[in-house]
């Protein structure tokens, strides 16, 4: 995966909340996914059009304890399961 490529949410999917729970619902399949919170995070970033690195480089900066590869790791692995279940587009 390119983590320059610009992604951003794809349409029909919206965030829901349940207490403090963050869920996707895809009105194209009517699937509802479970965001933990830095998916819930990568997802309000990909409201607009964000690179795998920008997101990463936004993410740290909220936690710089934790470590850039970490949070790379993390945010590609995050990218590719949201472009698995057509929740993002390129």
């Amino acid at each position: 995966m390119n983590m320059s490529q610009l992604y951003v949410q794809s349409t029909g999917v919206s965030e829901r909340q349940v207490d403090d729970v963050a869920f996707l619902a895809n009105s194209q399949n009517d699937a509802l996914y479970h965001l933990n919170p830095l998916a819930a995070a990568l997802w309000r970033l990909l409201e607009n059009p964000i690179s795998g690195e920008g997101a990463v480089a936004v993410i740290h900066q909220a936690f710089p304890e934790t470590d850039a590869d970490s949070i790379a790791k993390d945010i590609l692995h995050l990218i590719e399961e949201l472009a698995a279940h057509s929740l993002i587009k390129k």
